[in-house]
């Protein structure tokens, strides 16, 4: 099946700041499943938020995809009637302020 993936890097600044980025600010779902995982160089350190690791801000975003958790990555299900439309959402991985890309599907 077609899917997306987004590849979620986390950078640190003196240890203690550390903030994450998307190879991608808005990616294009095209009616897709959207895959969100961690930098293999960040993967044994970081993990994603289990409860809102991704999440859409909006209630038509929320209705567009289903987001869980699978194995060390993020699943967002796009929904079969989805409407074309820009989905701003947020990346939480642990322990590192959250960030807010946006999805298109078309």
């Amino acid at each position: 099946e077609d899917h997306c993936q987004v590849v979620v890097t986390v950078k640190c600044h003196h240890v203690i700041f550390c903030d994450a980025s998307v190879d991608f600010d808005g990616s294009i779902a095209r009616g897709n499943n959207v895959f969100w995982k961690i930098a293999d160089e960040n993967a044994q350190q970081f993990a994603f938020d289990q409860r809102t690791g991704i999440e859409f801000k909006t209630d038509e975003g929320r209705k567009a995809f289903e987001c869980m958790p699978v194995a060390q990555r993020f699943k967002c299900r796009n929904v079969q009637d989805a409407p074309p439309g820009k989905y701003y959402y947020s990346v939480k991985v642990v322990g590192v302020p959250r960030i807010d890309p946006w999805v298109v599907n078309h």
